[in-house]
């Protein structure tokens, strides 16, 4: 590794966080970029169909992507120019270039009706698949589930505890129980798990005028390494607004509830007051913390610009874009409840008519360490297009 790129890597992450707090938004335009596209189309024929979600690893140069009938690794470079790679990992393969340890049969005769979420940790695999919450350990090989009375739409994993939104945005909390030992199988079933009563230690609810509401975490990654953890509740409101509510996840010594969101701070508009004319629409990163503010992504909608002091509708569907935003970390001496002020940049320019599919997670993956995005666009009109995966480098010109 050259000093370069050692300078880069350990000043990336600071200069993103400048170049995000210093840009202006207020007339729409994206955050400077160096923007380009993947050859999915010539590697993988029939990207249209088959590309289902993505994840860059922390560091921003090496992409996963799951296309439906495998998993494949590229490997990005950096934004200094490297040669782009690809590798692929086929899990189908009667060769496979890894070694598979352990599997979970997963019900897949109604899949696409029963799986809605899964979120994996250093060793623990945690799995909504209505009716049954599982955590499976892998590793130790353990593991257990239990029946959940009303279907959930979002999960979350901070410190010791599940937090999870149901379908009627009701928020719970629930100790992540003691595993109890699987059969020594290389395959399991789901029958194999011991079923368990386990019911929320703590609940409440979002505003009765909120809807859609969206979890962020702090990452897994930064969760291995740090005890500051948040949470942000993201909700629609009625006639296109929106709402952030950011909670502090606090371990609780001594009491049968190990972990409890405190609220930390909230805000009536998710992008703030630079971005009036955008909302929250959907699809989110987790949340990474840079100094002493807190980084994510979201999908977002524009409704309007503002044009030299003049607002300025857009088309009736509005543009849909991607979004960072910027929060200070809450201060411990200020209200629980207090306005917080975010900070938010568009990413994606405008034209580039980003996929925001509220039954596809997982459609771009943001990297605010090395200041890179990767998504899903729609090229072309709306009954003649194609989709592109795109690359935009925001830190593409190293600081000497």
């Amino acid at each position: 590794m050259s000093t370069l790129e050692v300078e880069r890597a350990a000043l990336a992450p600071y200069r993103n966080l400048q170049a995000l707090r210093r840009h202006d938004s207020r007339e729409g335009k994206p955050l400077p970029q160096r923007n380009y596209t993947l050859p999915c189309q010539a590697t993988f024929p029939g990207l249209n169909n088959r590309l289902l979600s993505l994840h860059l690893v922390p560091g921003g140069r090496f992409l996963f992507t799951f296309m439906g009938d495998g998993v494949y690794l590229w490997d990005l470079g950096t934004a200094l120019g490297s040669t782009l790679e690809v590798h692929q990992i086929d899990p189908v393969s009667p060769d496979p270039t890894f070694q598979r340890v352990r599997h979970l049969e997963v019900p897949h005769e109604r899949h696409r009706e029963i799986f809605f979420d899964i979120l994996l940790t250093q060793d623990t695999v945690h799995l909504y698949c209505e009716p049954f919450y599982v955590v499976w350990n892998w590793v130790n090989n353990t593991g257990c589930k239990w029946n959940l009375r009303r279907p959930l739409s979002k999960i979350s994993v901070c410190n010791e505890s599940i937090i999870a939104a149901d379908i009627y945005d009701d928020i719970g909390v629930w100790d992540v129980p003691a595993p109890s030992e699987l059969p020594s199988l290389t395959g399991l079933e789901m029958t194999d798990l011991q079923t368990i009563e386990n019911s929320p230690k703590y609940s409440f609810s979002a505003p009765r005028d909120h809807k859609d509401l969206s979890l962020l975490r702090t990452s897994t990654w930064q969760q291995n390494f740090s005890s500051d953890r948040h949470l942000c509740a993201i909700s629609q409101r009625r006639r296109n607004q929106d709402s952030l509510a950011l909670y502090s996840i606090k371990s609780v010594p001594g009491f049968s509830l190990k972990t409890l969101p405190v609220p930390a701070g909230r805000c009536g508009l998710v992008y703030g007051k630079e971005m009036l004319g955008s909302t929250f629409e959907s699809g989110a990163s987790a949340i990474n913390r840079i100094n002493d503010h807190l980084i994510f992504c979201t999908g977002g909608r524009s409704i309007f610009r503002v044009n030299e002091g003049w607002c300025e509708r857009l088309d009736e569907y509005g543009h849909l874009e991607l979004v960072a935003t910027v929060l200070p970390i809450p201060d411990p001496s200020k209200p629980a409840l207090h306005e917080i002020k975010p900070k938010s940049v568009i990413l994606t320019p405008e034209g580039h008519d980003v996929i925001s599919d509220r039954a596809q997670k997982n459609q771009f993956a943001f990297c605010p360490f090395s200041g890179r995005l990767v998504y899903m666009a729609m090229v072309g009109d709306r009954e003649n297009s194609s989709v592109e995966l795109r690359i935009a480098d925001y830190l593409w010109t190293p600081t000497r």
